[in-house]
């Protein structure tokens, strides 16, 4: 993997550090975030043809890189967007991005863009174009080193979030495989309008069918008679949700994945949001409906304070700086 060696202090601009790539991951440059680029006629712009996956870092720890990895290599096989590098030479020029970066606390972001569109079609059949194999057809690739933001603000894991369930829906997985990490969200867009009109923190999408779904970029767990719950619908299967069964078997408390309504979120002990942007979040409140106590419940805080343990721990994840 050949790369152009640039003198600029990634550190200055407050946007962390970007390395990207027109060919697929065989070359590539550096530059600052904020000065990142993608042609107007790349697909993944204009079409959202697009996969992502972010890994989050810590004290210079990256948790479950390789899962996060592992993820996005299948994503990218299912929608014919393979990077033309291995997992593991993807790797090395993950931890080269970050150790350039400077930073130690940061989301480290990878996308891929299916770059120009090939796929019209005349008397069914495909004109003009590259091929959809390399070299000829070239896949957009890029690392982002940002500096570290939670899903919510900072308050939100003392005070907890509020949240409500809006009235737009997940797309149904017969539309969008939710197993796949995309950027085309127009859906939580909509839902997060209806979250500023509320003036709460969050949301959780129902299914066409009213089952529990998921948040922006986060899953949605709630607690009853000490047992964790998670929808197993229409849910991307987090790594950091993941994470938590983990969590969860370090305490011998019972997690499982099910269909949930919104009746049990209202009826719920405790819930909370796990995601790599920040760990776990509690959630205290539902359509103005309290849950438990209306604070962090107990199990929750002793998963979060496990998450930040196992975060540096040599079986969960890997020190880079």
């Amino acid at each position: 993997m050949s790369e152009q060696i640039s003198s600029l202090d990634f550190t200055k601009g407050k946007g962390g550090l970007c390395w990207q790539s027109s060919d697929g991951g065989l070359t590539g440059t550096y530059c600052p975030l904020e000065e990142a680029k993608i042609p107007v006629w790349d697909a993944g712009f204009w079409l959202g043809i697009s996969l992502y996956d972010v890994a989050p870092m810590w004290l210079g720890w990256i948790r479950k890189l390789d899962s996060h990895i592992n993820r996005f290599y299948n994503n990218a096989r299912v929608c014919r967007m393979e990077p033309q590098v291995s997992r593991e030479q993807f790797k090395e020029q993950i931890f080269e991005a970050v150790r350039r970066s400077k930073l130690r606390d940061a989301n480290i972001w990878w996308v891929v863009t299916w770059g120009p569109w090939t796929l019209y079609t005349e008397d069914g059949k495909r004109f003009g174009g590259p091929e959809l194999k390399a070299p000829d057809h070239q896949l957009g690739l890029q690392i982002w080193v940002k500096p570290s933001r939670g899903a919510f603000p900072p308050e939100c894991k003392e005070r907890g979030t509020k949240v409500i369930i809006p009235s737009a829906r997940a797309y149904p997985h017969q539309c969008v495989e939710p197993r796949l990490k995309h950027f085309d969200r127009l859906n939580f867009h909509m839902a997060q309008l209806e979250v500023i009109q509320a003036g709460v923190d969050g949301f959780v999408n129902l299914t066409l069918d009213g089952h529990l779904s998921e948040g922006h970029g986060a899953n949605m767990w709630l607690i009853k008679q000490n047992r964790l719950f998670t929808p197993s619908e229409n849910a991307l299967q987090g790594i950091t949700a993941e994470f938590v069964f983990d969590l969860a078997r370090e305490l011998n408390i019972e997690a499982v994945g099910t269909s949930l309504t919104a009746w049990d979120l209202y009826t719920a002990d405790e819930a909370f949001y796990s995601s790599s942007a920040g760990g776990i979040f509690p959630i205290i409140e539902v359509d103005g409906r309290q849950i438990g106590d209306g604070k962090p419940g107990r199990i929750t805080k002793q998963l979060d304070d496990i998450y930040w343990k196992m975060a540096v721990d040599p079986r969960y994840a890997v020190q880079v700086v």
